[in-house]
């Protein structure tokens, strides 16, 4: 993580599909220990509906 995100606030655009073109946004809000029992990686937030990724065949 340290090597694509070098510091708090560094955004990057991500295209899943390039088909498709689903792009999306990653943004490092901020760095931190591990707390115990906590699951990683996190997500924080999420803005939109989800596009179907493998819909049934006509």
């Amino acid at each position: 993580m340290a090597k694509a995100f070098a510091k708090a606030g560094k955004k990057m655009l991500f295209v899943f599909d390039y088909g498709e073109e689903w792009c999306f946004q990653v943004e490092l809000v901020k760095l931190g220990g591990k707390k115990p029992e906590t699951r990683y990686p996190r997500l924080l937030s999420s803005l939109g509906d989800a596009p179907e990724q493998y819909p049934e065949p006509d």
